[in-house]
């Protein structure tokens, strides 16, 4: 248990430098799509499609976990977020930047779900809710002093430096990250709880939140995703 504890606390520093870096890029990503002359319609477009290509890679990102461990994900994941926000700088069109809106985009929903799973293999069924909240608290810490940062940045040094310290930042989770450890184990104790569903209240419980996950991300992604532009 003191390794998967180990591991959390490790998984909370990632999660956090995680939040901060994505919260100086996102709330003003469609400005600076729209200042390499993209029409809100373009911008609409690289964010849609980056969208898409983050949601098409969910099951086989999710079957390299299976095989490879989600460890490896994390790790992966910041280091394809970290080189490919630091690339931003060198987009000179938004033809440029699509491909690594898109490669952010997926890195960044990768992390996500490889952070949930580990953190239900590394917690028992007693506090895994307790857990989940603490690990959470990353994200609001985030946006309440990134999206300040990176507009005051922007402001009077120019996107570059946004970019840079965003990068850094995600290289630095590396350190955090290669000191977790798997937790296959804890998950085999848990089997036992699942097997207890039928398959009917299985079905039930996946519909009802695929429903309330899909219309969470339309409403998200009808109004958030370019407000800064508004």
């Amino acid at each position: 248990m003191a390794g998967f504890k180990k591991g959390l606390y490790a998984l909370f520093l990632v999660n956090l430098g995680i939040a901060l870096s994505s919260e100086l890029i996102m709330p003003l990503q469609p400005l600076f799509i729209q200042s390499l002359g993209a029409s809100v319609v373009e911008v609409s477009f690289v964010l849609s499609v980056s969208g898409f290509a983050a949601t098409a890679l969910i099951i086989p990102s999710s079957l390299m976990a299976n095989k490879y461990g989600n460890r490896t994900v994390i790790i992966l994941s910041v280091v394809f977020a970290s080189i490919s926000v630091l690339l931003y700088m060198i987009a000179r069109s938004w033809v440029q930047l699509f491909p690594l809106v898109i490669i952010y985009a997926v890195s960044f929903t990768v992390f996500i779900l490889a952070r949930m799973v580990y953190i239900a293999e590394s917690s028992l069924s007693e506090n895994r809710a307790s857990v989940y909240g603490l690990m959470n608290v990353a994200w609001p810490l985030g946006s309440l002093t990134a999206p300040v940062l990176a507009g005051a940045i922007v402001d009077s040094y120019g996107w570059r430096p946004v970019f840079i310290i965003a990068s850094d930042i995600m290289g630095l989770c590396l350190a955090p990250a290669l000191t977790i450890k798997e937790a296959r184990s804890l998950s085999k104790h848990v089997e036992e709880h699942v097997n207890d569903l039928g398959f009917k209240e299985l079905f039930k419980t996946m519909v009802l939140l695929i429903a309330f996950h899909v219309l969470v991300s339309l409403t998200v992604g009808l109004s958030n995703s370019l407000l800064s532009i508004y």
